[in-house]
């Protein structure tokens, strides 16, 4: 298990900063993120998931992805 990046390290594009302004205000059950490739989702998750941690939120992330690529890419994102 790799270890999430503290929440305030990770500079956020703007709209990533708006999403996550409405996200924690909200404290939704549920949150749906749609943006093209490339666009920062995982990064964008990985901030939410810092945060939840950190305020005591969850204790645990567990993400699933669909391909052995995808799973490399968010180990290696996460471990930054």
């Amino acid at each position: 298990m790799r270890a999430v990046e503290a929440p305030s390290t990770r500079a956020l594009r703007g709209w990533q900063r708006r999403a996550l302004v409405r996200y924690l205000s909200a404290q939704p059950q549920d949150f749906l993120l749609v943006a093209t490739p490339g666009a920062g989702k995982t990064a964008f998750a990985l901030r939410i998931a810092g945060e939840l941690l950190a305020d005591g939120t969850v204790e645990r992330i567990t993400v699933v992805v669909p391909t052995e690529h995808l799973k490399s890419q968010w180990a290696a994102a996460g471990s930054v």
